[in-house]
Order: structure tokens, then C-alpha cells, then sequence
């Protein structure tokens, strides 16, 4: 199932009224509560429009006003809002229950609720964190790996050299949160794809979301650590199509375009 074919199908514009306001150094932001949220899973979504290039297109279309002026912003608010804010539809809630069943072995609602506490709490954070201190404590980016005991840090013989030859060769880029975005991207989109398969409310969905975003403020001050981390995290993990998401996440930290939403409304 590709994801950009399913919600390219099922985009129906209808803006909606939010806040747009002006920060104490005079640049323009973007307030809009019901919105925020979702960009932390915007990797995804983007992905799902072709791109973050093939949105900004798309955007331009809606936000006709002046660039930076009060009424720009507003439109700029009003178009993510739409493009965003569940963006996978409700129409073919099979496909989104088969997405979640493939993707995750989940098959209710019971299990979803499972997987995204594990998400935000000891997913692959976890793993994370015990493959740093070993690291940590064993000569950092210089660690011979082979001098390493498995055991002592509790990690699995089988995955563990593979585990500690990525973050060592990466040592200096992660954060000091470690790869906490991985798991809260994929447990805001996954709230999207239960939203269009039917397991959670309008009202559920945005309190899952709104949960992702406190825990991701513990831990981030800007979009570029946020979305640096998801990457690593990504390639901790072992996924591919790695060139595609460097594109997607460049795109999301690109500061020059005027129609990135990122560029008007922080982590924070």
C-alpha cells in the first residue's frame, strides 16, 4: 500500500480560523493549537504529498496574500491546518486497519493503545540508550567494539555489533535526547492512521497528539534536532530508502522557503 496514493485521493479543502501572532523580535509565528501537534509527524505526511517541495506548491495556491504580511499567515495557518490535521481520511478505514496490522500487528484498539504507550515510553529509545552507554564508558567514538561486554549493558549478541558500529560512527550528531523524535514521529502518525481506520475519535486523536507534543517540549528546542534525531533514529533502527527521507527532512529544515510552515511555528 503506498501511502502517497491513498491520501492524495482524499484531500477535500475547507480552511479553518486560527491565530496568527508576533513574536518579541518582530518575526512573524503562527499560533494554532489544534495544528501544532501535527507537525511532529510532518515527515510523513509530507512524504505522503510527494514531498515537502509538492506541498509548499500546493500551499502557494491558498496562501496568495503578501509573504509575511498578517493575512499570509493566516492563509498559511488555515492551508496546514487542512493538509495536516488527519490528513489520511476516513473513508477506507480497512486499508488503514490492514496498514496497522502489517505495519505493527495491531488489530483493535486495545493493541494500539499498547504500542503507543511503548512508543512514547521504551521503544526504541531504550535500545538506544543502552547501546550510548556503552559507549560512553567504553572510549566513545574510539570504542573497540570487540572489547566491549554484551552482557553488562544487557545487550542482544545478535543485533548489538550492528547497534553500536551505527551510533559510534555517529557519535557527535545525535542530541542528548538520543533518538526520542524516532519513536514520537511514528506515534503521531500512527494516531493518524487510527483516526482514518476508525479507533479513535476526532477528540481521542487530538489528545494523543497533544500528549507527543508535551513529551517531545521535555526533550527539544528546535525542529532541526528534532528531525536530525528522527533520522538517526530511523537508521538505528535499519531503514531504508534513506536518500528519500534525507530529502523530505532537508526540506523541513529548509529556512529560506516562505511556505514551510516549520519556518513559522517552533517545537516550543
Amino acid at each position: 500500500m503506498k501511502l502517497k496514493s491513498i491520501f492524495l485521493s482524499l484531500i477535500a479543502l475547507g480552511f479553518v480560523l486560527s491565530a496568527v501572532s508576533c513574536g518579541e523580535s518582530g518575526d512573524k509565528t503562527i499560533k494554532n493549537e489544534k495544528l501544532h501537534p501535527f507537525l511532529l509527524s510532518g515527515v510523513y505526511t509530507l512524504g505522503g504529498y510527494g514531498g515537502p517541495s509538492t506541498l509548499f506548491s500546493y500551499v502557494e495556491q491558498y496562501a496568495t496574500a503578501q509573504p509575511g504580511s498578517s493575512s499570509f499567515l493566516k492563509q498559511m495557518s488555515e492551508a496546514y491546518e487542512e493538509y495536516f490535521v488527519f490528513p489520511y481520511g476516513t473513508d477506507s478505514k480497512r486499508e488503514y486497519q490492514n496498514a496497522l496490522e502489517d505495519w505493527w500487528g495491531i488489530e483493535n484498539k486495545e493493541e494500539f493503545m499498547e504500542t503507543q504507550e511503548e512508543l512514547l515510553t521504551n521503544y526504541h529509545q531504550a535500545s538506544y540508550e543502552k547501546v550510548r552507554k556503552a559507549l560512553d564508558e567504553n572510549g566513545g567514538a574510539s570504542a573497540d567494539l570487540t572489547a566491549i561486554d554484551l552482557n553488562k549493558y544487557g545487550l542482544d549478541e545478535e543485533d548489538a555489533l550492528a547497534d553500536l558500529r551505527f551510533v559510534r560512527d555517529n557519535y557527535g550528531k545525535f542530541s542528548k535526547a538520543g533518538i526520542k523524535a524516532w519513536d514520537i514521529v511514528r506515534y503521531v502518525n500512527n494516531v493518524n492512521f487510527a483516526h482514518a481506520a476508525g479507533y479513535l475519535n476526532d477528540s481521542e486523536a487530538m489528545e494523543m497528539a497533544k500528549k507527543a507534543l508535551t513529551e517531545a517540549q521535555k526533550y527539544y528546542d528546535s525542529w532541526t534536532d528534532y528531525f536530525n534525531d528522527y533520522n538517526l533514529g530511523r537508521g538505528f533502527w535499519g531503514g531504508d530508502n534513506s536518500a528519500e527521507f534525507d530529502r523530505i527532512v532537508s526540506g523541513i529544515l529548509d529556512k529560506e522557503n516562505v511556505y514551510n510552515i516549520y519556518n513559522y511555528m517552533g517545537i516550543k
